[in-house]
């Protein structure tokens, strides 16, 4: 027997997988409050259309009647796109499939329209297309599972999307510079892990700043909004967290700017850990400073 890993919001019945919830909602509850509450997701996170193409959404009922029924033909006739069906009960399943409405959602990777989610949903899993939108698709699911207020407003901060660790490394200090950074989604899954070379002249809280600066850039680009955020220096985290000044000019020229992405998420959380858990970062930001990056 399947483990029922998630519970519907609105019926509590527990499902096994996240494709499943989808489907049972869609099917159960209705795919047009799927569409709007997925809308009003996007929007509380400012990431209009991420999931959705942003048609209008209109509730539709279907009905099948006599007229419906083709007498020279004997078969029930979809008026829409005129196939044909032996039962009445096998047209009205064609029409509940919203096969004829509005494309509500899309593949940014491909351009596939899709009129369900759970038709996009497995779509992500059959073609291993647009990674970004099926974790997402991940992320939206994880927070109907904490309630309905997450999906509406975000009332609730919820767990972290993914979690960020930075590291600088110098030949001498200052000297030829790298940074590494490493980000990992709720699931384990590695999205981002890069080095680059920084130049001759460069202190090590220096380059410990580009590693942060990077490691947020890159988070951005994939959409995370509630970040934890790991690295060994302590100046630097506690910096971050304001309980240290910034006083060096350059110093305080990377400190602002990380300062600014951290304006583009919702939820963030500095944690100062030691060298040995920041190994992989640590790794990525000496290659690059020996341009094995460049």
């Amino acid at each position: 027997r399947h483990q029922m890993s998630f519970v519907c919001p609105l019926c509590e019945k527990g499902i096994a997988t996240e494709r499943g919830l989808i489907q049972h909602t869609e099917s159960v509850h209705g795919r047009t409050g799927v569409y709007k509450g997925a809308r009003a997701w996007e929007s509380w996170r400012g990431q209009d259309r991420c999931l959705t193409t942003g048609v209008t959404a209109v509730d539709t009922t279907y009905t099948v009647n006599d007229d419906d029924y083709d007498f020279e033909e004997e078969c029930w006739r979809c008026n829409f796109c005129r196939r044909e069906f032996n039962e009445r009960r096998h047209l009205l399943q064609h029409l509940e499939s919203g096969i004829h409405e509005n494309k509500r959602y899309d593949c940014k990777e491909c351009g596939k329209l899709f009129t369900t989610m759970s038709a996009q949903r497995m779509h992500f899993e059959s073609t291993g297309h647009s990674r970004k939108q099926e974790r997402l698709s991940h992320t939206l699911i994880s927070d109907t599972q904490k309630g309905m207020l997450m999906i509406t407003n975000g009332s609730h901060t919820g767990s972290f999307e993914a979690t960020l660790n930075f590291d600088g490394s110098v030949s001498g200090n200052p000297g030829h510079g790298g940074a590494g950074w490493v980000l990992v989604d709720d699931r384990g899954s590695t999205l981002v892990h890069a080095g680059t070379y920084l130049g001759s002249y460069i202190s090590n809280n220096e380059a410990e700043y580009h590693g942060l600066i990077k490691g947020l850039e890159a988070a951005v680009d994939e959409g995370i909004k509630r970040l934890h955020i790991k690295g060994d220096s302590e100046l630097v985290i506690k910096q971050m967290k304001r309980e240290y000044n910034v006083h060096h000019p350059r110093m305080r020229e990377l400190f602002e700017h990380a300062q600014k992405l951290l304006q583009r998420f919702h939820v963030t959380q500095f944690t100062h850990v030691d060298r040995q858990f920041n190994g992989t970062a640590d790794q990525l930001a000496r290659q690059g400073r020996e341009r094995e990056f460049d």
